[in-house]
């Protein structure tokens, strides 16, 4: 399956709505465009079902559980981390959803591991 093929089905069930889809396409393009990297079902299916949920629970008011004080210490000692750090940066200025600290963390690990998966 085609990570735009996710996307669309996110849509399709509702659990993204219009803003949110456009979001998600936004990312998938500025990814290719701005990182060269191609999001695909494969290496970014995971991360892009938690970016819709977490686009959902912004609309519902619903919270995360935040990571494990240990997780963010891991996290932020990975060698990908200021990548990650980079390429959220760039996502949160080309999109209109608004992540929150919690949700922030869960989408630096996701980058983390696409990063650390493509440079492996």
């Amino acid at each position: 399956m085609d990570i735009m093929e996710r996307i669309n089905i996110l849509k399709g069930c509702g659990i993204t709505d219009e803003t949110a889809h456009s979001d998600l396409v936004n990312m998938v393009q500025l990814m290719k465009e701005q990182f060269d990297i191609t999001l695909t079902e494969e290496n970014a299916g995971v991360m892009v079902t938690h970016f819709a949920a977490a686009f959902k629970r912004n609309r519902t008011g619903e919270t995360v559980e935040p990571l494990a004080e240990v997780a963010v210490e891991s996290l932020q000692e990975d060698p990908s981390y200021d990548k990650a750090c980079t390429i959220f940066a760039a996502i949160s200025d080309k999109i209109e959803n608004i992540f929150s600290k919690d949700e922030q963390l869960f989408a630096l690990l996701h980058l983390c591991t696409l990063i650390n998966e493509i440079n492996a």
